[in-house]
This record gives structure tokens, sequence and C-alpha cells, in this order.
């Protein structure tokens, strides 16, 4: 039996029930949870702007902070949440910053000298490195933000905040349609993998195995497209169009207004704090 069958199964079972598990951090009963998510998704949005804003990596470790003081108040596990936010987006991030640490990209002072050979020579400078610290640090505090929102929020509600919050409904049909379809597919793909594990017999070579499935990969691109004009249909058959969308919520509460105020204010303060006070904790590693 082929193991590349066998590890594409396990990885499209294991992010659908992923996604099944995180759901549950929506229900329970902390302090991102009871919040209007209309509050959230504005607050959770300044965050994310100030973070992209800012320019010092202490001001972002400041913002890594806040994203999981949030994440304990909500009773998000640590060891379900650290690794997700703080060590493999982060890691990838890294691996694509490479090249920027390097004297041919970013010239400056060398650290550390990887490669020479006959005069030409390939280090990293310390502009380089900071410039990637930097990268690296606000991918993960700005994911770490939406991460949260996505954690502690219902699908369903979030599209009914932007639909309350006046946001195109153009942007929110599609963005609404491309999470459903995602696990469309997902559910197709194991089928298919699953059909044609079944009809294997001992094992398969690794050869053969990528020669045998690569047709399933165009049968899935076909029936994506011939899924579109089904999902449709189905939609008009359940009134879709028929009526503008009505939002089930009202009035912000307070708890929720002040949520927001405080967001909103940290958010600004940090970032004018950083513009009237540089921070120089750094400086020594990253002057």
């Amino acid at each position: 039996m082929s193991r590349f069958v066998d590890k594409t199964l396990d990885d499209v079972i294991g992010y659908i029930s992923q996604s099944i598990y995180s759901e549950k951090y929506s229900k329970k009963n902390g302090l991102l949870q009871g919040m209007d998510c209309r509050a959230k998704l504005v607050a959770f949005l300044f965050l994310i702007f100030a973070a992209v804003y800012v320019r010092t990596i202490e001001i972002l470790l400041l913002f890594l902070l806040l994203s999981a003081i949030l994440a304990v108040s909500s009773k998000i596990s640590l060891s379900f949440y650290i690794p997700r936010v703080w060590l493999f987006i982060p890691l990838f991030t890294g691996v694509i910053a490479i090249p920027a640490t390097l004297n041919v990209v970013t010239p400056g002072t060398e650290i550390v000298k990887v490669l020479s050979f006959n005069g030409w020579y390939l280090s990293i400078t310390r502009e380089g490195a900071h410039a990637a610290a930097i990268l690296v640090i606000r991918v993960a505090s700005t994911s770490s933000f939406a991460i949260l929102l996505t954690l502690t929020t219902r699908w369903n509600d979030a599209v009914d905040a932007m639909h309350s919050l006046r946001l195109p409904k153009i942007f929110v049909l599609i963005l609404s349609m491309s999470y459903r379809y995602i696990f469309l597919l997902l559910d197709m793909t194991k089928k298919m993998l699953l059909s044609r594990k079944s009809r294997i017999l001992g094992k398969e070579r690794s050869v053969s195995s990528w020669k045998l499935y690569s047709p399933i990969v165009a049968a899935l691109f076909m029936k994506s497209f011939s899924f579109d004009e089904e999902v449709y249909f189905a939609m008009l058959t359940r009134g879709f169009g028929n009526k503008g969308e009505i939002s089930k919520y009202k009035n912000i509460d307070i708890k929720s207004a002040v949520f927001l105020i405080l967001c909103i204010s940290m958010a600004m303060l940090l970032v004018l704090y950083e513009r009237l006070y540089p921070p120089a904790v750094l400086q020594w590693l990253f002057p």
C-alpha cells in the first residue's frame, strides 16, 4: 500500500478534525467568546494594522504578549495556540526571510561569514538579521490576532458581523463561499483517495504511485468546475437572492464597547510611543 495515499488521507482527515476541534474554543466561556463579534473584528483589525505599522522589535513583542494574554483569558490552551502561532508560521516566514539576511541582498556589518571563494564571500549582516527578525515577529503578531478571532468566533457569527458592519456584500459572499468550498473539496479529495486505496493490493512503488494519482488531481480540478453550477443551483433552491441579509446584531453591549475602546487605545498608544520614544532595549544586538 502506498505511503503517499496514507499520508495524504491522514493530512486531509487531520485538517478536518482540527477545524472541528478548533470550533470548540468558540463555545467556551472565555473573555473573547463573550464579546460582540463586531467589536472583536474591529478591535483586531486595529491591532493588526498597528502591528504592521510599527518598526521595532520591542513593540512587536508587546503585541505578541498581548495576544498570549488574550488567549489565556479566553481559555485557549497554550499547547494548542503557541505551536500554530509562534512556531509554524514564524518558521515558514523565517525560511522566506533567509535571503534578506545575506550581504548580497542587505549590505551592512558582517556577523557570520557563510561562504568564501576566490575573494568573494557570502555572509550574514547585522542589518539583514534585523530586517528578517522584524518580518518574522510581525507575521507572528499579526497572525496571532487573526487566529484568535477565528478560534473564538463561529463562522456564521463572523459573516453576520461583516454584514452588520456594512462590508461590501460581494466581498462577504466570496469569503463565505470560499470557506464552505474548501471543506467541500477536502471531502471530495478524501473520497477519491479512499476509493483508490480500496483498489490497491500489496505495496505500491512511489514512482507508479505518482503516475496513478496524477489523474486524480486532474479529475478533482474538473469536478471543482462542475460543482460550481451545482452549488449555485442548490443555493437558489434554498432562497438565495430572494431577500437581503438580515443581521441578528443590534446594539453593542457595554462590555464589548469597553473592550473595543481599550484595544483601539492600546494600538494607538503603542504606535505613538514608538514614534515619540523609540525603544532602545535591543540596540546592543540590532543597532
